[in-house]
C-alpha cells in the first residue's frame, strides 16, 4: 500500500485577512482549520504583518487526490525584553498519527521561518518540550496551584456527618472572619476593558520577578478578544472544529482596586461554567490581605466550583481560608531561547499565549 505523500503550508495574515473578510478562496483555509472568531483575533494582534505566517499545517496526500490534515500549530508575536518573539500557542496531531515527526514538522516550519532563538513555547505538554529542547531550547517549570470541591451549602448532601460538621463550621468560620470585610467600602473595584497609561505603569512597577511581562498592546487585545482554543498534542480525540474552533468561551475581568482613591491592585480572571482563574495580579504588598479579600469575594459570588493562581502567596492565603476542600500544585513547563534572560525566583503571570493556548 502507498504511504500518503506528507505536504506543509503555511498560512500569512494576509492570506487569512483575504478569507475572512474578502471572502477570497485560499486552498485548504477553511472553518475546518482556523474559526473565524480566532482569525479575527489574530488579524488583531498589535504586532502582526500582512507577510507574517501564523500558521502550519501538515496534509497527507492520499493517491485518490484526497487530502487528511493531521498536524497543525499557530504562532502570533509579541515584543519580549525588547524584541520581537514569537509565542507557540498552539499544536495538534491526530492521534492515529503521534509519533512519527509531524508535530516537529510544522512547528519546525515555523521556527525556521522566524528563527527559533525568537520563538516560546507555554504549552507546557511534554511533547511540546521534547520539540522545543530538539530545536536548542531551555525549559524550566513553575507552579500552578489549582483547587476544587468549593465549600457552598449545596454540596452539603449525601456526606458522613463528620464532614457536614467540619463543612459547616468552616464556612461559619470564614463568614465571621471575612464579610465584614468584603462588605466594608474601604476599597473600591473598577471593572475595565482597557489597559490604560496610567494603569500600565502600575503594572510595570509591580511586576517583580515576572517570567515575561506582557506589553500594554498586548494585554488590551486579550481583553478585547476572549477566546480560547487547546488541543494538545498528547489529545487522544479530534476536536470537532480542529485549530482555532472556540471549545470554551471564557468571560475576561479585569479590575482595579482603589484604596483612598489610590490605585492600589490590578488583576484579570478568566470565569467559565466551571472554573475561576487569575490570570494577572499586580498589587501594592502593604495591602496584600484587602488586595485577595477582593478576590475571594469574586469566588464567594459566583457558581464554579475550581479556582486556579500561579501567586504562591494568594495560593498560601486561599488555603488558610478553607474555601475548597481539594487543593493540588501541577508544574507548568517553557521553553524559551538559551539567551533569554530569566529573572531570579522568576514567576509566571498568565501564561500561555493567555487566552489562546
Amino acid at each position: 500500500m502507498q504511504t500518503p505523500e506528507p505536504q506543509i503550508t503555511t498560512y500569512s495574515a494576509d492570506q487569512i485577512n483575504r478569507w475572512l473578510n474578502q471572502g477570497e478562496t485560499i486552498p485548504g483555509l477553511t472553518q475546518a482549520v482556523i474559526a473565524p472568531a480566532r482569525a479575527w483575533a489574530i488579524l488583531h494582534n498589535p504586532y502582526i504583518k500582512p507577510e507574517d505566517h501564523v500558521a502550519a499545517t501538515l496534509h497527507l496526500n492520499n493517491p485518490d487526490g484526497t487530502q487528511n490534515l493531521v498536524a497543525y500549530t499557530a504562532a502570533f508575536p509579541e515584543i519580549i525584553q525588547n524584541r520581537r518573539m514569537w509565542w507557540f500557542s498552539t499544536l495538534w496531531c491526530h492521534p492515529a498519527h503521534l509519533g512519527k515527526g509531524y508535530a516537529l514538522a510544522v512547528i519546525g516550519t515555523l521556527a525556521e521561518l522566524y528563527g527559533s532563538e525568537n520563538c516560546l513555547d507555554t504549552m507546557g505538554a511534554p511533547e511540546t518540550v521534547s520539540i522545543f529542547r530538539y530545536l536548542g531550547h531551555d525549559d524550566t517549570t513553575l507552579p500552578e496551584y489549582h483547587f476544587g470541591s468549593k465549600i457552598t451549602p449545596q454540596n452539603f448532601k449525601g456526606r458522613l456527618a463528620n464532614i457536614l460538621e467540619k463543612t459547616k463550621t468552616n464556612i461559619r468560620t470564614f463568614r465571621i472572619k471575612h464579610n465584614k470585610q468584603l462588605n466594608t467600602p474601604h476599597y473600591n473595584i473598577e471593572y475595565t476593558d482597557h489597559i490604560d497609561d496610567n494603569t500600565y505603569q502600575f503594572i510595570t512597577s509591580h511586576a517583580t520577578n515576572q517570567l515575561f511581562i506582557r506589553t500594554q498592546p498586548t494585554l488590551n487585545w486579550i481583553l478585547a478578544h476572549p477566546f480560547k482554543h487547546y488541543s494538545p498534542l498528547s489529545s487522544k480525540t479530534t476536536s470537532r472544529g480542529l485549530f482555532g474552533q472556540t471549545d470554551t468561551l471564557y468571560r475576561i475581568i479585569a479590575a482595579k482596586i482603589y484604596i483612598e482613591n489610590k490605585l492600589t491592585a490590578f488583576y484579570i480572571l478568566r470565569n467559565s461554567e466551571t472554573d475561576l482563574s487569575v490570570k494577572y495580579l499586580y498589587y501594592d504588598s502593604q495591602h496584600t490581605q484587602t488586595v485577595f479579600n477582593s478576590i475571594i469575594h469574586h469566588i464567594a459570588s459566583i457558581k464554579n466550583t475550581a479556582f486556579s493562581t500561579r501567586s504562591k502567596q494568594l495560593a498560601q492565603y486561599i488555603t488558610q481560608q478553607h474555601l475548597f476542600n481539594k487543593k493540588k500544585t501541577v508544574q507548568i513547563s517553557f521553553s524559551y531561547p538559551k539567551e533569554y534572560t530569566l529573572p531570579l525566583n522568576a514567576e509566571s503571570q498568565g501564561g500561555d499565549g493567555d487566552c489562546f493556548v
